[in-house]
């Protein structure tokens, strides 16, 4: 029995032995696993997607303090579409304090565009106020642009303060558009004023 128990206790001795021998050779060292986080390299290879525009351009509004967080899409009907405009874009610019309206219509030529302007001047707001070319009068509660060129109509209305100078930046920038054959601007508690652009030069056009 003596003999048994010594050679069954040199037996698992040797087991052990060998066991921890060959774990010693398997240990495998995490780092050579997980590949360690390098910062710089991960940002630097970061691929960016774009957040959709629907054709504002966020960024090049950003350069002249027109900073919005998000953008969607406004499917409400407005005036001028009742005259069959050859694109239409309507959309909301949001950002933390208010928000702006930003509707963009474009016409086959000057005439369709006159055509929707004359109309939507003659029953303008929800109220259908009528207004005269150059009438100095108050057509909204909220500051709002009227942008007009010879094919295009633009409306940007918002209950925040707005930057002529800076939106006439942007669309000379992301648009190529430096001449206004008309511009409508209102602040809030005022009275709309008309005014024409061309390149550096504004030409008041108000009737008081």
């Amino acid at each position: 029995m003596r003999i048994n128990s010594l050679i069954f206790f040199l037996f698992a001795t040797a087991v052990v032995v060998s066991c921890g021998a060959d774990s010693d050779e398997k240990v495998i060292n995490a780092k050579d696993v997980i590949p360690s986080s390098n910062y710089k390299e991960s940002t630097s290879n970061k691929v960016l997607i774009p957040i959709q525009d629907f054709g504002f351009s966020k960024d090049t509004a950003a350069r002249y303090g027109l900073e919005y967080d998000s953008i969607y899409q406004n499917e409400n009907k407005f005036f001028p579409e009742r005259f069959s405009p050859k694109s239409s874009n309507k959309l909301v610019l949001k950002n933390e304090s208010d928000s702006t309206l930003w509707y963009h219509w474009t016409f086959i030529d000057s005439i369709k565009t006159n055509n929707a302007l004359y109309n939507w001047l003659d029953c303008f707001d929800e109220d259908c106020k009528a207004i005269k070319m150059y009438e100095r009068k108050k057509l909204q509660q909220d500051n709002f642009f009227i942008l007009v060129s010879d094919t295009s109509i633009t409306y940007i209305s918002s209950t925040a303060k707005l930057s002529k100078l800076d939106w006439l930046k942007y669309y000379k920038q992301h648009h190529g558009i430096s001449n206004w054959k008309l511009v409508l601007h209102q602040k809030t508690k005022s009275k709309v004023e008309w005014t024409m652009i061309k390149g550096e030069d504004e030409f008041i056009l108000t009737k008081e």
